[in-house]
């Protein structure tokens, strides 16, 4: 009696619980009857780009789907994007909760995140991030990264790990007033963390929707690991970067803890804190280096898919510049079809691919739907880079004359977002482009790219994770200097 009131007791809960998951017709449809404690779990895949592709064709440009008890809304196409981001992006400026504390810019929320950008935005202009002195010191690590690459003989190689450090670099010269060494080993153990971090954090954020995974036994979720890994990167940041930025004027770390300290003594509230500077130092590593090394990855690679697209990239740049100087940001207007280049290199990899998701803040109305608040919500950047009714026919293929006009001229539709649109587009867009600008121009000025043997190029697939990346593969780098 005792066991049959006790099966009983749970249908009913079970039955209860179902109807508390009942999907609500004023949200987007779901793929699945979300099922009680995991939600969706066990329909999602591990490469979501070709699954929320997929769920598009099938249920409309807003779908939904849980993970757990929490709400997931993807949002496609570039009218719905805007709508959401820009028209009401005050509803929706937070960021889900993640399972361990985020400072800084990229994933705070609230007042924090406001000051901590403003903050950041403010210093790096008043040090002269918006001026010349971006491209000066983005100059002066070029010469050291394209020597590197003189250095490889031509022989097969994996330029992941050395661009990752070459654009590392500049944070460092931004941040402490000084560059590292690419064999400095603290320099080295900083980036080989940040890479695992980005590597477990695609695992580990399965704990934020089910924390008590971070208890099952051999960290099958990573959440000892990326704990671990994060205390590392601050700890070397706070002891290596701290401590000798502060000493440096006019740098990023010396003008933050200055403008901390005038805020404590004047009696203002704010979030401003050694932890919040540490982690500010963390995000410009990971967005402002790490996205910037894997967008010049894939235009090596696709240079190596479109030889022809290589060949008329150097032509442009040895008939308006030559070969006797680096380019420079005053040649950025004459170089067309390398600009060209990169933004469809941009658009075709779409290495954010779903962007980071926002919180909804209050209810939120959008095509017919509603968005409650509390929801998580995903811009599909995917479904704008891949829109054949934006970009034509063969949006599979790169095709840089998509960016010049009929008069020759560069040409940016308003749909080429790659950095997002909105309050939370990424802070650091100027001093990506004008990284990426910088070191294609310079690499294509002085090296030919080939295939790592006569055969095929390599493939041009990807591993999806935070960010879209290439397949590790190699390549052979040419010194047109020594061919002359």
């Amino acid at each position: 009696m005792d066991l049959l009131l006790v099966l009983v007791t749970l249908v009913l809960v079970l039955l209860i619980y179902f109807g508390l998951q009942r999907h609500d017709p004023r949200l987007p449809p779901c793929p699945s009857r979300p099922l009680p404690i995991i939600g969706h779990l066990l329909v999602l895949q591990p490469d979501s780009r070709a699954q929320f592709t997929k769920w598009r064709q099938e249920f409309g440009d807003l779908f939904s789907f849980y993970m757990g008890r929490q709400l997931n809304v993807v949002v496609s196409g570039h009218a719905n994007i805007k709508e959401l981001l820009l028209k009401k992006g005050d509803d929706c400026l937070d960021r889900p909760q993640m399972f361990f504390d985020e400072k800084g810019v990229i994933m705070s929320a609230g007042p924090e995140w406001k000051e901590q950008r403003a903050v950041m935005l403010s210093i790096l202009k008043d040090i002269g991030m918006g001026k010349n002195l971006l491209a000066e010191k983005i100059q002066e690590e070029i010469q050291n990264y394209t020597e590197v690459l003189a250095g490889l003989g031509g022989q097969p190689t994996n330029l992941r790990v050395i661009t990752n450090l070459s654009t590392s670099n500049i944070v460092c010269s931004v941040a402490v007033g000084f560059r590292f060494e690419y064999d400095d080993a603290d320099f080295r153990e900083m980036m080989t963390t940040l890479d695992h971090i980005v590597e477990d954090l695609s695992i580990s954020n399965m704990i934020t929707y089910f924390p008590l995974l971070k208890y099952i036994p051999g960290d099958i979720f990573r959440a000892n690991r990326i704990q671990s890994s994060i205390k590392k990167v601050m700890n070397l940041i706070i002891n290596k970067f701290l401590q000798s930025g502060g000493e440096s004027p006019d740098t990023l770390i010396s003008a933050y803890m200055k403008e901390c300290q005038r805020r404590r003594q004047a009696g203002e509230t704010t979030t401003m804190s050694e932890d919040n500077l540490a982690k500010i130092i963390w995000d410009l590593f990971n967005a402002g280096t790490e996205t910037a090394a894997t967008t010049i990855l894939w235009c090596i690679l696709y240079s190596l898919n479109y030889p022809g697209a290589q060949q008329k990239i150097y032509d442009e740049i040895e008939r308006e510049v030559g070969s006797e100087r680096l380019p420079s940001m005053h040649d950025k207007n004459k170089l067309v079809y390398l600009n060209a280049f990169i933004m469809e290199s941009q658009r075709l990899s779409s290495i954010t691919a779903l962007s980071l998701p926002r919180m909804c803040t209050s209810d939120i109305s959008i095509a017919g739907y509603t968005l409650p608040k509390g929801a998580a919500v995903h811009a599909n950047l995917d479904s704008i880079s891949y829109d054949e009714k934006i970009w034509g026919d063969n949006v599979n293929v790169l095709v840089p004359e998509r960016f010049i006009d009929e008069n020759g001229k560069l040409k940016v539709p308003e749909e080429f977002i790659p950095f997002g649109i909105g309050k939370r587009a990424c802070p650091g867009e100027s001093w990506a482009k004008t990284l990426l600008f910088l070191y294609l121009a310079a690499m294509f000025q002085r090296f030919k790219f080939l295939s790592p043997t006569d055969g095929s190029p390599p493939p041009t697939d990807y591993v999806f994770g935070i960010d879209v990346c290439p397949v590790p593969y190699e390549v052979r780098v040419i010194d047109r200097r020594a061919e002359k």
